[in-house]
């Protein structure tokens, strides 16, 4: 009896024993697959987390202000014609991406043609709608960030949606006022800018001055168009030493200001804002502008900033020539391609020819004069002729007595 009991006891253990066994090896497996499952799980996971930033960059990171903005100007103090009727007016959509500063301005409506500019990855687009549905193109690069080639109001809409990083970059140093035109009139072009900001939200400064340096404004005359001699050159010269004569250093130029702010998302933009420019505040008569903005609508979206397609087959005014050919203004051109010629091909050209032509283009070059040269020019000549022929006749009577 004991030793059936032993052999009974015997085999329950070894049952147990074998169940123990297979019962390890059955966690021992299942642990595995389960860590292969998980292991399997998070690298699909990481792997769709990596997909997703590439394949959906809108999502992670889109953030594209889009607005509509209307701009008034006013004279100050008005025209008899004008009473208080804006002189201009603007209407457009502008749309902002806050990650990679790329920006558009599609006009509406306007005082005269409508107009589209828009950042590039190398240069400006700017297209002018005409009245006979024609359309113009002009190409620009943005000197050291600021965009000179671009219209008064043009930059002033830049200036207050989509020139953050430029303000905060250039503050206290020489800042183009976003009014008129700096490749024609010098006026604009001779200030320091000092900005206050609220919060680092804000698209742009509470306020900024503009505020006059002599020095700066001597410097902005080499931004100036290059003119051929004649009545607008001397009208432009008389305009350059009477603005010196009439302002001294720390002259309040210009003054932009926000009245009333509009968050949008977790951006602040301006609601009401205006820029006031002085072409001379003594009383008891300032004369200059009022430039009043509001914003109408704004939202922020995935969307892409919208840049039109450039026409295969266009003509062409290029202003990024400036930095290659000296008293050149622009260049124009027609491409067949669609594609713009870099700035690297107008330097080849420029070693081969003096005066830049494209094959089949038609293209005319604007030749000028910096404003200043010719009246030097002229000024050398009449010396060198009331000092040459007495200075002439003395060397001679001396070489005679010698």
């Amino acid at each position: 009896m004991n030793s059936t009991f032993m052999k009974e006891n015997r085999v329950n253990v070894d049952m147990l024993g074998n169940n123990t066994i297979a019962l390890l090896i059955r966690v021992a497996l299942l642990r595995g697959r389960k860590e292969k499952l998980w292991s399997r799980f998070t690298f699909m996971c990481f792997t769709i987390l990596c997909m997703s930033s590439f394949l959906l960059p809108s999502v992670v990171n889109a953030k594209t202000l889009k607005c509509r903005v209307v701009l008034d100007y006013f004279r100050v103090p008005p025209l008899p014609k004008s009473g208080t009727e804006p002189e201009n007016s603007f209407e457009a959509n502008i749309m902002m991406d806050t990650n990679t500063d790329q920006w558009s301005i599609n006009y509406l409506k306007g005082t005269s043609n409508r107009k589209f500019v828009g950042t590039y990855p190398d240069y400006i687009l700017n297209f002018l709608y005409m009245a006979d549905n024609s359309t113009a193109c002009f190409v620009s690069n943005a000197k050291e960030g600021y965009p000179i080639d671009l219209d008064g109001d043009e930059r002033l809409f830049w200036f207050a949606y989509c020139a953050k990083n430029y303000i905060r970059k250039n503050e206290g140093q020489p800042v183009i006022v976003p009014f008129s035109e700096p490749r024609t009139f010098c006026y604009v072009d001779g200030c320091v800018m000092h900005a206050h900001w609220r919060f680092d939200a804000d698209v742009c400064p509470d306020e900024a001055t503009f505020v006059y340096s002599l020095g700066v404004f001597e410097k902005g005359i080499k931004v100036l168009s290059f003119e051929p001699p004649g009545n607008f050159i001397e009208a432009r010269e008389r305009q350059f030493k009477g603005f010196k004569d009439t302002h001294k250093d720390g002259d309040v130029v210009a003054e932009f200001k926000v009245s009333e702010w509009q968050q949008v998302g977790d951006i602040n933009i301006p609601h009401l804002w205006e820029l006031d420019f002085w072409l001379w505040k003594t009383p008891p008569s300032p004369h200059g502008m009022r430039c009043l903005g509001r914003t109408d609508v704004a939202a922020l979206t995935e969307d892409a900033v919208q840049l039109p397609q450039l026409p295969k087959v266009k003509k062409i005014n290029d202003y990024r020539a400036r930095d290659v050919f000296p008293q050149m203004n622009y260049i124009s051109y027609t491409i067949s391609n669609g594609i713009l010629p870099k700035v690297t091909d107008f330097v080849e050209i420029s070693t081969n020819h003096p005066v830049p032509h494209f094959v089949g283009s038609g293209g005319a070059a604007q030749l000028t004069q910096h404003f200043l040269r010719p009246r030097l020019i002229f000024t050398g000549l009449l010396a060198f002729l009331a000092v040459g022929p007495p200075l002439l006749f003395l060397f001679r009577r001396k070489k005679k007595i010698t």
